[in-house]
């Protein structure tokens, strides 16, 4: 009998009037040893959190935007199973409870009204009012309203209007701020989950959804009535779970079962009997079950009811409840509360977890650890962009050890500090995994800044910012002395002491859709330093960035690298303001423009050695304080840069130093390029419009209506499609330059005679 008894608690039923309480949040119950124990405090019975989601609006102006949530909204009645239930004819309250959560550029206000459950109404008098609060902080009556005129919105609810007459009397949902509405109501008949719904219209600028947090309200006369928590069922992993339900038996005695299945037929385990006594019809019973000793499944979707056999010869049945068990390696850190996630969490959930995401409450936390967390297996780690890991300058996040893999979402990492690696340093045949992912604020004292990448290591980022790192000597951001692919992210004020503000790379890097600004390096590559290594950059852009001396924006040295589709402006070095090389440097489709050498040549393109081959690319408004405004090749002759369908216009003070070595098609404003291979065009204007978005992921010089560029480039060899996507030819022949642009079509109308 003892194997079956699952902690019975007799519970006092207080079915009189209630007297508003002070908000919180959802209550989950927390087993009690023993009982019987008096009810002492009224509570809430509240319905699941819904969420709005908005776009950052930091992460629109750092120009990487992600999505968060914007508010969580969740609705309920008085009081808790726990604290007894209303009957019919009490006054009970109801309540609507909305929380700012993310971070709108234009804030966040709401739209509120509330739709009450079947022979239920207000019950707005004198004596029982309207309560409002914010943070738990009950505002003045007059700042409450007291009485509820029927929603404009939705059929049969109720309006809850705030006493803002400027701002259409919607409520202010600022970030971070709990917003809470009580309204007593009364209802004529037994109610076992009736539905209470509330209609919440996020207006913030970015998405105006409407949430429709609903919640079962349960209204009791003297019929024996099973029902449940929300949620029914706790602390649920792998193969376990805890399972609530309520029993208000009325003085009839008997018998409890919980029934267990994969279906609604159940049949694969019943628990019980849990023996309920007869007598005293004010009490009730609170009973639960860990479903012991059946052993449940991974990832297994189970059913079950709590069912009440009476002595009267009468089943009263719960409702059907749910839950799914954790797949196989999943473990949550956190149990609904912020105090719950902490470093020692973290670390017993890594000693065992396949994946780890985080219950911390709605808004979002800060968790601080101590020391680094080594990862000897395949883990992924989900912060669902509310969880910020911060070492405090105390050692980096993560060490990734040969032969396993950490995989990080929608989670911040900052204030890392190591050798290689101010976050993350990834072992030799380790890899990493960004997704929307922040790293923001580390430091290495030698190389890589927030990532450190080993020989033979690999890691894979998607849509992730890198902010403010630094590094001792080089990979501001990133040190890749491995293999590295990187897609539609963003390096933002990135520094390194020596070379690579943003990267510094060595083996082989790819990247797509990403930006690179204002980082700086000391010696080379304000943005990327590529040195022996292989790398193809796509579709990215490199603006304001400076290093100390090559390469305002990418040094390419003794390495490997193609360009396409990618615009370097605005970008500074005393020598090769925008690129340098001393390798194999490719562009197709890109634009150099508005680039300074701020102390000597090359204020777009600076060779030093190896070979550079352009085709179909623009070269703008460069500056040099010495020589090569937009090219400078060494100040001879130079038949290792080749170029090709390439536009070049208003260097300063020259476009080149000296003749580069032309595949014909090219055109420049001046002659001081040596251009004289058929198709060549010199001295003249290309009427290109100014450096802007025309389209594509990346800002390109539009061509003139009249423009000489246009149809004068050759076909052969010609891509396929512009730096935008455009497909070549418009026309009848390609473009000149990056820009592809679209045919004239003149419209001639008739010549009317009066």
């Amino acid at each position: 009998m003892s194997r079956y008894f699952r902690r019975l608690i007799l519970i006092a039923v207080l079915i009189t009037g209630l007297q508003p309480a002070r908000a919180h949040g959802p209550i989950e119950p927390a087993p009690t040893p023993h009982g019987p124990v008096a009810a002492t405090a009224f509570a809430w019975y509240d319905g699941m959190i819904q969420y709005s989601s908005i776009v950052n609006c930091v992460s629109i102006i750092q120009g990487l935007p992600y999505n968060e949530y914007g508010i969580g909204t969740y609705t309920g009645f008085r009081a808790d199973p726990e604290a007894g239930q209303p009957s019919p004819s009490s006054v009970y309250y109801v309540h609507v409870v909305v929380a700012g959560m993310g971070n709108a550029c234009s804030g966040q206000r709401a739209y509120i009204d509330v739709q009450l459950p079947a022979n239920t109404s207000l019950a707005i008098d004198g004596t029982n009012k309207v309560y409002c609060y914010y943070d738990n902080n009950q505002l003045g009556l007059n700042e409450c309203p007291q009485s509820l005129p029927a929603s404009g919105y939705n059929p049969g609810a109720y309006w809850i209007p705030s006493a803002d007459n400027a701002h259409a009397n919607l409520w202010p949902i600022p970030l971070g701020r709990i917003l809470e509405i009580q309204i007593p109501v009364r209802t004529t008949t037994t109610l076992t989950n009736a539905a209470l719904t509330a209609h919440v219209w996020s207006l913030d600028g970015n998405s105006s959804p409407w949430l429709h947090p609903q919640q079962g309200v349960y209204v009791f006369s003297s019929t024996p009535t099973v029902f449940y928590s929300a949620p029914s069922t706790i602390s649920i992993t792998v193969n376990s779970a805890f399972s609530i339900g309520y029993l208000y038996n009325y003085g009839i005695g008997g018998n409890g079962y919980f029934d267990l299945g994969t279906t609604t037929s159940y049949g694969l385990f019943t628990d019980g009997p849990a023996v309920i006594p007869s007598g005293n019809p004010g009490m009730g019973w609170k009973v639960w079950t860990d479903w012991t000793p059946y052993v449940l499944q991974p990832d297994t979707l189970y059913h079950w009811r709590l069912r009440f056999v009476g002595s009267n010869g009468q089943t009263y049945y719960g409702s059907d409840q749910t839950f799914r068990t954790l797949p196989d390696g999943r473990v949550t850190v956190g149990s609904g509360a912020t105090a719950s996630c902490t470093d020692a969490a973290l670390s017993s959930a890594l000693a065992t977890a396949k994946e780890i995401r985080f219950d911390c409450g709605v808004l979002p936390i800060t968790l601080t650890l101590s020391s680094a967390k080594t990862i000897n297996t395949n883990v992924t780690i989900d912060g669902d962009n509310k969880v910020t890991l911060d070492m405090a300058n105390a050692g980096r996040h993560f060490l990734i050890q040969s032969g396993a893999t950490l995989t990080l979402t929608q989670i911040t990492l900052m204030n890392g500090q190591g050798v290689c690696g101010g976050a993350v340093n990834v072992a030799a045949n380790a890899k990493l995994s960004l997704n929307e992912t922040r790293l923001i604020g580390n430091h290495s004292t030698a190389q890589g800044g927030a990532v450190c990448v080993n020989t033979n290591g690999a890691a894979s980022i998607a849509s992730t910012l890198f902010m403010s790192n630094t590094a001792g000597t080089h990979g501001g951001a990133i040190g890749n002395y491995g293999s590295t692919s990187i897609v539609d992210s963003k390096f933002t004020g990135n520094m390194a002491s020596v070379n690579g503000g943003g990267i510094d790379t060595t083996v082989a890097l790819e990247t797509l859709n990403t930006t690179f600004i204002s980082n700086t390096a000391g010696y080379r590559g304000g943005g990327i330093n590529n040195y022996l290594g292989v790398m193809s950059i796509g579709n990215s852009s490199f603006s304001r960035n400076a290093a100390g001396m090559y390469g305002g924006a990418v040094s390419n040295d003794a390495g490997s690298t193609m360009f396409g589709g990618s615009t370097f402006n605005d970008n500074i070095a005393p020598s090769g303001g925008g690129l340098e090389n001393s390798g194999t440097l490719s562009l197709l489709n890109s634009t150099i423009s508005g680039n300074r050498a701020s102390t000597a040549n090359g204020g777009g393109l600076y060779w030093v050695a190896g070979t550079i081959g352009l085709l179909n690319t623009t070269l703008v408004s460069n500056t040099a304080t010495t020589q090569g405004g937009n090219v400078y090749v060494g100040g001879s002759a130079n038949i290792s840069t080749t170029l090709k369908n390439t536009l070049i216009a208003f260097g300063s003070p020259n476009n080149c130093d000296a003749h580069l070595s032309s595949q014909g098609n090219n055109l420049e404003s001046a002659n001081t390029c040596g251009f004289s291979v058929g198709g060549d065009l010199i001295n003249l204007d290309p009427r290109v419009g100014a450096l802007q978005a025309n389209g594509g992921p990346t800002l390109t010089h539009a061509l003139g209506l009249s423009s000489t560029a246009r149809d004068t480039g050759a076909n052969s060899g010609c891509p396929t499609t512009d730096q935008r996507g455009v497909a070549r030819p418009q026309g009848a022949r390609c473009d000149i330059g990056s820009y592809e642009g679209t045919p004239v079509r003149r419209v001639y109308l008739p010549l009317l005679k009066r």
